[in-house]
């Protein structure tokens, strides 16, 4: 009696711990990283947290094409990644939309479930700034346009699904939003997704370094993980900042200096008589405002450099 009732008691807390690893599952939100360009050059990452709890199955739509791993569409050809997709509307105070992985413009996009799919609910609302929500051409015709929110926009509620929110990165979102436009609210500028992906599980989110550089402080205070509140700390990132420009702004004078004399080196002896009275004038405008000007001699004897 008292081996069956241990049993028992040993197969409920089996139990108990599946149906508490199934919620921690559950409630475990995946994180999506879009890394954007902005004519040519990176401008950063923008990390997303997708809601499964409420909208698993738009949620796992994006995921989806993200990672790519829905390979090529079997009815249009068409590759199912955001990655090489532009961002082709943007509404100043309002919002930025791509995702159109076909046309590029806003006239196409596809599903992982097909060309369109159904509208999965209207339980989360545009409520401020960062929103993660699907757009579309009417009721049930969800494909793969999106949009995040840079503002609150209740009169989307009812609309269009919500299915996450921006966590890090929204100073991305604010540079693409002051991108110049044209008639239909497209940039003049080439605004793309240059890779995009799943974060995993406890992995860092990317944004602090992104660049690689050793700048170990995100852009914008927000993508801070934590709010420090103590005046030390501000300080040190100051002075580390500070510190951090410095020494990149050394070795960009360098270059600059190297490549200046290369560049009217290689071309004195198309300067006739003035090669020995020309002068070059660089002006730097250092980050506090003053400037440095940089004078350059080339004499007689200066060699060719083959750039």
């Amino acid at each position: 009696m008292e081996g069956d009732t241990k049993a028992a008691a040993a197969a409920a807390a089996e139990e108990e711990e599946e149906a508490a690893a199934a919620a921690a599952g559950a409630a475990r939100n995946p994180r999506c990283y879009l890394d954007v360009s902005i004519d040519g050059d990176m401008e950063g990452r923008i990390v997303v947290e997708l809601d499964v709890s409420v909208a698993p199955r738009t949620a796992e739509n994006f995921r989806a094409l993200c990672t790519g791993e829905k390979g090529v569409s079997a009815a249009t050809g068409a590759t199912l990644h955001y990655k090489g997709s532009c961002i082709h509307r943007i509404v100043k105070g309002f919002m930025v939309q791509g995702g159109d992985i076909t046309a590029g413009d806003g006239t196409g996009g596809e599903s992982i479930y097909g060309l369109n799919f159904e509208d999965e609910n209207f339980v989360l609302k545009h409520e401020r700034k960062g929103m993660l929500s699907m757009a579309n051409a009417g009721p049930n015709t969800n494909g793969s346009q999106f949009f995040i929110t840079t503002t609150r926009t209740p009169h989307l509620d009812g609309k269009h699904v919500v299915f996450g929110r921006v966590i890090k990165g929204m100073g991305v979102v604010r540079s693409m939003e002051h991108t110049t436009v044209i008639e239909a609210d497209r940039p003049t500028t080439d605004i793309l997704i240059v890779d995009c992906g799943e974060l995993p599980e406890g992995a860092s989110d990317g944004v602090v370094n992104f660049f690689k550089d050793g700048d170990m402080y995100p852009d914008w205070p927000n993508d801070l993980d934590e709010k420090p509140a103590d005046i030390s700390w501000w300080m040190n990132a100051v002075q580390s900042a500070k510190s951090f420009g410095n020494e990149n702004f050394k070795v960009h004078f360098a270059l600059w200096h190297a490549l200046s004399i290369a560049y009217f080196g290689k071309f004195k002896f198309s300067l006739g008589h003035m090669r020995n009275s020309l002068l070059c004038h660089y002006i730097f405008h250092y980050y506090n405002g003053s400037c440095i000007i940089l004078c350059y001699v080339i004499p007689d004897d200066a060699p060719v450099w083959n750039l």
